[in-house]
């Protein structure tokens, strides 16, 4: 992006010019930062019946997380996951022993207020996720 500058002599009209091109390119770079998603990461640990989630980022909102036997986790919040907008992504956190199972993460059937997460069922369960709602 060329970069403005002042030049000597402007008349203050010129320099009005100089202000409003200078605020349009703040504008610009500011509008390149924000995302077309809102997110939420999360690292989740299940030790043997109660649920831990350690939130890295949230722009989504509150979930609230359940959990129930075989390594499932329900995660509720109302209308936050339209199925057309909704993409996710989990990853075991390994201590070095191949689950049996993969992790994997659904939206609940019909339901854009619920996400699923399930696990191999092994304890303790640990994973790294991340869903974003895309706009």
């Amino acid at each position: 992006m060329a970069r403005i500058s002042r030049q000597i002599g402007w008349s203050q009209e010129s320099n009005l010019l100089y202000e409003i091109l200078r605020k349009l390119g703040e504008l610009a770079g500011i509008a390149a930062k924000v995302k077309p998603y809102k997110v939420y990461s999360a690292l989740i640990t299940d030790d043997g019946g109660d649920i831990i989630v350690q939130v890295l980022e949230n722009t989504i909102g509150n979930i609230a997380w359940t959990s129930s036997a075989g390594g499932e986790y329900r995660g509720d919040l109302t209308g936050a996951f339209p199925i057309d907008k909704t993409w996710y992504t989990v990853q075991e956190n390994s201590n070095g022993s191949v689950p049996i199972d993969p992790f994997y993460m659904n939206i609940a059937s019909g339901a854009p207020d619920t996400i699923m997460l399930y696990t191999p069922g092994t304890t303790p369960d640990k994973a790294t996720f991340e869903i974003r709602v895309y706009n």
